[in-house]
């Protein structure tokens, strides 16, 4: 691998810059979208090996969410769960009277749409322009995606 190029003073470590950079130089040489993804190194996935990268990155699908658009509402059927990489997401509940009461906000980085039931628990809507890598629940849950011993 040309990582010798991209070194800087961290001892060999690469950098966002660096990634982006080898990205341009050798296209076809990326395993993934994750490659370059801005949020990864402070996101779930930032512990991954590449094998497991390359696990996830086989069923996922990148989304683009414009601002004020659901992502999905309570109790929906909970078929995803995501990452943001980029924008802000507000996750609220539904009152009875028809009010939000709105639980947090999540940004680049935060995981969404983890739960125990078949249905989602809170609604979350994009409040600016957001991209997020949807996972399919079933297929993140199924034995192919877990770590295996070897």
């Amino acid at each position: 691998m040309h990582n010798s190029a991209f070194r800087d003073d961290t001892n060999g470590a690469i950098s966002r810059f660096s990634l982006a950079a080898r990205a341009s130089a050798h296209p076809l040489h990326l395993a993934s979208p994750c490659d370059t993804c801005q949020a990864r190194e402070f996101s779930a996935c930032a512990p991954l090996t590449a094998e497991e990268q390359k696990r996830l990155a086989a069923i996922m699908r990148t989304v683009n969410i414009e601002p004020h658009c659901p992502i999905f509402d309570e109790a929906d059927p909970a078929e995803y769960v995501y990452t943001i990489t980029a924008g802000t997401v507000k996750v609220y509940k539904l009152l009875g009277d028809g009010r939000r009461q709105i639980t947090g906000f999540l940004f680049a980085g935060d995981f969404l749409g983890l739960i125990h039931n078949e249905a989602y628990a809170y609604s979350a809507e994009a409040l600016v322009p957001t991209r997020l890598c949807r996972f399919p629940r079933r297929r993140l849950e199924a034995p192919s995606c877990r770590n295996s011993p070897p």
